[in-house]
């Protein structure tokens, strides 16, 4: 028994002994691992590296906001110093803009010294003229109560507190003693010579007009007994040229009182008196009449009666009533000249322009259209291309239509009608821009087409032998026949251009007396073709 328990106790021993071991060796292995490592950490990095790093990482950081807060500090000096020229800009700016209003004062001042001894000099109201400074670019609108006669003079109206509308001619302009000798001794007849005598000076003496027509005693009245004879009762071809010239000094006196009150505006009042009104009335409505009896058409938009019919009502005020068939009549009856745009603003007439536009393309003179349409900038409702392209149809259909036989013109005839059309449109084009609607290309191939091939362009001398027609002028007589000018060696400018200079006083309008056949478009394009602008002066 006792062997057995001893024996026992000696298996439990082992067993015991056998798992502490193993137990001391897994402990053994761990502290052998950490003491290597232990080891290895203490042969690579040191307290002191880590030390010396987050050191560095502190000064790096350190340096950054020092950086930063010195181009903060600089970034706020450069805006204090914009801040400062600004200030000194803006002193500056003032100091010179009080510099300018001083100058300026000096100036007015020293103007204003000169117009007093102007005044002293030519005994012009000082009043008058400063007014003008203000009203150069506006029309103005001033009462005038009613009186049995004119206001005489610009003295007297000023004296009777009614001032006038005025645009006057500058004051250093002084009229040519003549001109203010006829103006001073109300001689209309004498001064209606003398513009007609000396016509192709009108352009030098126009502003003296102006000034001259104030030494009368009685301008509007003056201006109003020009106008007798407009219309004679007998006219016979010889004295008709006469006639004609002295209906266009009537114009130019006419124009010249307008210019020298101002142009009014529609439904304005001018300084005219109940009596002047009425007898201004009364010819207005005797030329009304007149008129009625007129071949306007055959002016072809240079009439002379409709043009001093309408600066009549313009000059004088007129309120005068017109139906639209009289109406369209006149203004196409001056559809050519270059006043009729503003005769018909100041008449009030710009919203019956369409209708106008629409009188002219039934009557085949689509370039006349165009210029009305440019003038009072009706693009978008009547489409200048369209016109001007329908327009080279009509010529070239009415010049294939070579009509009756016994008016049938040669084919060079018929060439050189449709060249020179053809020049009027392409100048009309380039007047108005309209290359990019209308290309002038085909228009100049046709030409070249039309010209004698191996020739130069062909001289006046081809169109002699077309007889001018007689027109008939105021009074149903037949007007002068005037001499044949020769042919422009490039196209005129197309007539009715109201915006350019006309040519000089000795250049007729002349047309073919042969008509290319018997079409209204034919003839449309003989009249824009050949006919050269008649006198008219800017």
């Amino acid at each position: 028994m006792a062997t057995e328990a001893a024996s026992h106790i000696s298996g439990g021993s082992e067993s015991t002994t056998v798992a502490l071991l193993e137990q001391l060796t897994e402990v053994f292995g761990k502290l052998k691992s950490h003491t290597e490592a232990s080891l290895q950490l203490q042969s690579g990095i040191q307290w002191e590296d880590i030390k010396v790093h987050f050191l560095n990482l502190e000064k790096s950081y350190r340096s950054k906001c020092d950086e930063l807060e010195e181009k903060q500090k600089a970034l706020e000096e450069q805006k204090a110093g914009g801040r400062r020229l600004i200030a000194e800009k803006e002193a500056d700016l003032s100091a010179k803009e009080r510099a300018s209003v001083n100058k300026l004062q000096e100036l007015k001042d020293a103007a204003v010294s000169t117009l007093a001894e102007v005044r002293k000099k030519y005994n012009v109201e000082l009043s008058e003229i400063l007014d003008a400074n203000g009203s150069k670019d506006k029309k103005v609108k001033t009462p005038t109560d009613d009186t049995n006669t004119s206001l005489p003079s610009d003295e007297h109206n000023s004296a009777k507190g009614s001032g006038k509308p005025s645009e006057p001619s500058p004051v250093e302009v002084k009229p040519r003693p003549a001109l203010k000798e006829l103006c001073e001794q109300m001689d209309a007849k004498g001064l209606l010579k003398y513009i007609s005598e000396n016509s192709k000076k009108l352009a030098g003496f126009r502003d003296e007009l102006c000034v001259a027509l104030k030494c009368a005693t009685d301008p509007a009245r003056f201006v109003l007994d020009s106008l007798e004879g407009f219309f004679p009762d007998q006219l016979p071809g010889d004295i008709n040229y006469s006639a004609q010239g002295q209906r266009r000094s009537c114009i130019v006196l006419m124009e010249a009182l307008a210019h020298s009150i101002g142009m009014k505006e529609p439904g304005g009042k001018h300084p005219w008196s109940s009596e002047i009104m009425e007898q201004a009335k009364a010819i207005a409505k005797e030329w009304k009449s007149k008129i009625a009896e007129v071949d306007l058409d055959a002016s072809d938009g240079y009439s002379l009666e409709a043009h001093a019919f309408l600066q009549l009502l313009t000059t004088f005020n007129v309120d005068l009533v017109l139906d639209e068939d009289e109406l369209y009549k006149i203004v196409v009856a001056i559809s050519r000249r270059r006043q009729t745009a503003e005769l018909c603003r100041s008449l009030g007439l710009t919203e019956r322009i369409p209708g106008v536009i629409e009188e002219l393309i039934k009557k085949h003179r689509q370039i006349d259209a165009v210029q009305f349409i440019q003038a009072f900038g009706l693009s978008e409702a009547f489409p200048p291309a369209p016109l001007l392209k329908a327009y080279v149809d009509e010529i070239k259909g009415s010049l294939n239509n070579k009509g009756d036989a016994g008016a049938t013109p040669s084919v060079d005839e018929l060439k050189n009608h449709e060249l020179i059309a053809l020049r009027a449109i392409i100048k009309c084009i380039e007047e108005y821009k309209l290359q990019k609607e209308c290309p002038l290309g085909p228009l100049q191939k046709r030409i070249n087409e039309l010209k004698p091939k191996g020739a130069k362009r062909p001289s006046g001398s081809a169109n002699r032998n077309y007889a001018k027609k007689q027109r008939v002028s105021g009074g149903g007589t037949s007007a002068p026949r005037r001499p044949t000018v020769a042919a422009p060696r490039r196209p005129a400018a197309p007539v009715g251009t109201w915006q350019q200079r006309a040519p000089p006083p000795d250049a007729w309008r002349v047309s073919g007396g042969r008509r290319l056949d018997g079409t209204e478009g034919g003839r449309a394009a003989l009249r824009d073709g050949i006919e050269l602008t008649r006198w008219r002066k800017d």
